[in-house]
């Protein structure tokens, strides 16, 4: 058939992994699951930050450990796949989300109380950082009327 008038095929096309930078936000079993499924697509690095010591399995495989806000200025993904605790509550917010590059894809499969969800649309709709993929929100189900499900720039 024919394309959608105004939806041309290239606009399905996004940034690849290969040579990307990813962090990664919590080290545990997820994380760890994420980095291993990561490396055969020749992601140039991943940095991950966690509460915890460092994680020996993935530093031998060329993961570095990085402070929260070095690993949003550093990456080109971020994803979250840490616990929720009353220390990290809406640690994606206004001035995390400005710390990241505007070409950045925020990914998370974590929890939706991680994440200021007013600062993530404000940062999609101003072109703070490029694009969203998210798997959980908050609160949840989000009404039908939200603003996030509006925007052309949120995988959910």
């Amino acid at each position: 058939g024919d394309w959608i008038e105004g939806f041309p095929p290239e606009s399905c096309i996004g940034r690849g992994l290969v040579n990307a930078t990813v962090g990664i936000v919590g080290m545990g079993r997820v994380g760890q699951a994420v980095f291993n499924r990561l490396l055969p697509f020749e992601v140039s690095r991943v940095l991950y930050h966690d509460v915890a010591e460092p994680v020996r399995k993935v530093e031998e495989k060329g993961a570095m450990k990085k402070k929260f806000e070095d690993l949003l200025q550093n990456s080109d993904y971020v994803i979250v796949t840490c616990n929720l605790t009353e220390e990290n509550k809406g640690m994606f917010d206004k001035k995390a989300f400005s710390l990241m590059k505007q070409s950045a894809v925020f990914i998370n499969v974590s929890r939706g109380g991680l994440v200021e969800q007013e600062d993530l649309i404000e940062a999609l709709k101003n072109n703070q950082i490029r694009a969203a993929g998210i798997d959980v929100m908050y609160p949840e189900p989000l009404s039908k009327d939200n603003e996030l499900l509006k925007l052309p720039n949120i995988g959910k």
